[in-house]
């Protein structure tokens, strides 16, 4: 906890890049103690998103892509992951998961699901996620609440960990 006051040339500046969900009561109590914010959202004082989507030029003829593609995903053995710890969120995503494995099998991995990550004992998520990456072909991202600009470190994780 900081002190509860600050010197009037100081500058503080609270910086988050959780949804407000998981911190808002905690973000009352602080929030006249600071003079800046540098969050997710766009209109922070100071922006600062997890990470940015750039796109790639790929050096491949669309044969050469889409035979790359098709060996890359036929290496790949099974469907669907979601690697997932908050449990009910608001943003309803367990209904939607459930919703989907009625239709087609989902891996659930993490405290909401059956399966475990060999590596997530260890505190080595980014593991996790390669490991996913390369047995799944497609890999479930949802917020865990709907934020205005908020977008989940996983949607960035799993792009990161794609392996074609």
């Amino acid at each position: 906890m900081p002190p509860p006051y600050h010197l009037d040339f100081q500058r503080w500046i609270y910086l988050n890049q959780e949804s407000p969900h998981l911190n808002r009561a905690k973000f009352r109590k602080l929030h006249r103690i600071f003079n800046w914010t540098m969050t997710y959202r766009e209109d922070a004082d100071i922006y600062y998103p997890y990470s940015n989507v750039v796109q790639r030029t790929i050096q491949l003829s669309s044969e050469e892509f889409e035979s790359e593609l098709v060996q890359t995903l036929s290496q790949k053995k099974n469907l669907v992951a979601w690697l997932v710890s908050n449990c009910g969120a608001p943003s309803q995503r367990d209904e939607i998961v459930r919703n989907l494995r009625a239709i087609i099998p989902v891996d659930v991995y993490g405290e909401c699901g059956s399966l475990q990550c060999k590596h997530e004992e260890n505190g080595r998520q980014e593991q996790c996620f390669t490991d996913i990456s390369n047995s799944y072909k497609f890999y479930l991202a949802f917020e865990n609440a709907v934020c205005q600009d908020y977008v989940t470190e996983k949607a960035y994780t799993s792009y990161l960990n794609t392996s074609y």
